[in-house]
């Protein structure tokens, strides 16, 4: 079963198995500095022709970063694919269905009264529906955009 919003695609690369492989293991090393404390920005598991890695969260960010999985076949191609953080969408999908009720039950009354207050609180909440949407597609297609850069990846 295909989770959804998951992108799976082949790619050719103009960068070899190992340049690729150090691509992900420079993101393997990468650090940030919290109040003299070093942490990793990304969990990494990598293997000569296998690799998974997500950018781990920050305390003061709220994007749900995907994970990304890949396979190095020959001829410099590379199946990816990028899979979203359920839990984020499971917590946006909660946020968005209340927000979508509370417009509709807004909508309602504002047709019956006519009152202007019920017509900010539905712009309100579709603006919260909308800002389910991005968080959860943005994260997904900012980082496929970011990997056909980093690993110059052309789509087969």
């Amino acid at each position: 079963m295909k989770i959804p919003f998951t992108l799976e695609k082949i790619y050719r690369s103009n960068f070899s198995s190992d340049n690729i492989s150090q691509f992900i293991q420079q993101l393997d090393e990468q650090k940030s500095d919290f109040l003299g404390f070093d942490f990793k920005d990304y969990e990494v598991t990598n293997s000569k022709s296998n690799f998974e890695f997500q950018k781990r969260k920050k305390k003061t960010d709220t994007t749900f970063y995907p994970t990304v999985t890949g396979n190095i076949l020959p001829d410099r191609q590379v199946n990816i694919q990028i899979k979203p953080n359920m839990m984020g969408i499971m917590i946006l999908s909660f946020v968005g269905f209340l927000a979508l009720v509370s417009t509709y039950s807004a909508v309602e009354s504002l047709i019956k009264t006519g009152s202007f207050i019920l017509f900010i609180i539905a712009t309100i909440f579709s603006g919260i529906a909308y800002l389910y949407y991005k968080k959860t597609t943005s994260p997904i297609t900012m980082t496929k955009e970011w990997l056909e850069e980093s690993l110059e990846l052309t789509e087969l």
